[in-house]
C-alpha cells in the first residue's frame, strides 16, 4: 500500500509540476506577444504622428494657396476695372493714313522733268 500511495503522490506531484510548467510557458508567451503588440502599437503612434503632421504641412499649404487666390482675384479685378476706364484714341485719321502711305508711294507724286 505505501508503495502505490508513493506512486499516486508521485503522480500527483508530476500533475501538479506540467501544470506549473504549462501556467510560466503560457505566462512567458503571453509576456512576449504583450511586448511585440506593444513595439507595434508604438510604431502605430509614431506613424500617425508623422501623419499628422503631413496633414498641418498640407493644410497650411492649403490656406496659403488661398490666399494667393485671392490676392490673385484682386489684382485681375483691378486690371479689368482699368481696362475699362481707358479710353482709347485714334491716333490718326483715315485721312493721314492716306496722305501717309501716299508719301511713302511714288503714286502720288510728279516726276521732276
Amino acid at each position: 500500500m505505501k508503495q502505490t500511495l508513493n506512486k499516486f503522490y508521485a503522480f500527483i506531484a508530476g500533475i501538479v509540476t506540467v501544470v506549473v510548467a504549462f501556467i510560466l510557458l503560457k505566462d512567458k508567451k503571453t509576456k512576449n506577444n504583450v511586448a511585440k503588440t506593444d513595439v507595434k502599437i508604438a510604431k502605430n503612434d509614431q506613424q500617425i504622428a508623422d501623419t499628422d503632421t503631413k496633414i498641418d504641412d498640407v493644410i497650411k499649404q492649403k490656406e496659403e494657396v488661398v490666399e494667393d487666390i485671392k490676392k490673385q482675384e484682386e489684382v485681375v479685378e483691378d486690371l479689368k476695372e482699368a481696362k475699362d476706364s481707358i479710353e482709347v484714341k485714334p491716333e490718326a485719321t483715315v485721312e493721314d493714313a492716306k496722305e501717309n502711305i501716299l508719301k511713302k508711294t511714288n503714286r502720288g507724286r510728279k516726276k521732276k522733268k
